[in-house]
């Protein structure tokens, strides 16, 4: 900017560069322009797209000019699933989440017969991944059956973990 030329408040003010725009963004500016919107009951990204504001600006704002950002909602479905059992995980291996219950998967289930029967033929997870290779059925992520995966689902039967039904 040249002498004399007033500090610029907000983003409606700027300073034309040849093709480029400058924009000034001062922290009291921003504050004096979402705080009353923020106090309207406007969320975050609410405010970002009426302001043209980034969302993490507007947030650091408020949180320095000493307003108490409040509590994010869940929504109804998270709720719902929360009630009923949903977790953030993958469910076990032959399972799958339906309306938010744990119930067994079309596919995977087959396999989860499968390997419980060579598990009870005595076989350990090395052989047991050989075999399924073996028979090219796919993992859960359609690549080859490493020990370890089959480790991990025979450790299940054994704990009882599994809601296997005949």
């Amino acid at each position: 900017m040249t002498d004399g030329e007033p500090l610029l408040i907000t983003r409606e003010q700027s300073y034309y560069h040849d093709i480029t725009e400058f924009f000034v963004l001062v922290k009291e500016g921003i504050f004096a322009k979402v705080a009353p919107l923020y106090e309207k009951g406007l969320s975050l990204s609410e405010i970002s797209a009426e302001t043209k504001i980034p969302k993490t600006t507007v947030r650091s704002a408020l949180i320095n000019g000493g307003i108490r950002l409040r509590q994010k909602e869940n929504s109804s479905h998270v709720k719902n699933w929360q009630r009923r059992g949903k977790k953030g995980a993958l469910p076990p291996y032959g399972f799958c989440y339906f309306q938010g219950e744990i119930v067994p998967h079309p596919k995977e289930y087959k396999t989860l017969l499968v390997i419980r029967k060579l598990w009870q033929k005595g076989m350990n997870s090395n052989a047991i991944a050989t075999e399924l290779n073996r028979q090219r059925i796919p993992s859960r992520m359609a690549k080859a059956w490493s020990w370890n995966a089959v480790k991990n689902i025979v450790d299940r039967l054994k704990n009882n973990q599994l809601p296997i039904k005949e």
